[in-house]
């Protein structure tokens, strides 16, 4: 079966860490099937910071507007 969990979020990489990555790896969800949305560049280098490169797949930088 092909997905991808897309995980959308705003100031609370320590959070993510702690709890829903745990979750995943927990349920042996494959790092590469996650992708972490955050809202902009300051948000990015913060998850960028805070969680371990190998626990997820994608970290993307969300666009203003709400079709985007």
């Amino acid at each position: 079966m092909e997905y991808v969990v897309a995980i959308p979020s705003y100031q609370r990489p320590e959070t993510l860490k702690n709890k829903t990555l745990r979750l995943l790896q927990d349920y042996e969800i494959e790092p590469q099937r996650i992708h972490i949305f955050v809202a902009n560049k300051k948000e990015e280098e913060n998850y960028r910071n805070s969680l371990e490169p190998d626990s997820y797949h994608k970290l993307i930088r969300g666009r203003k507007g709400v079709k985007n």
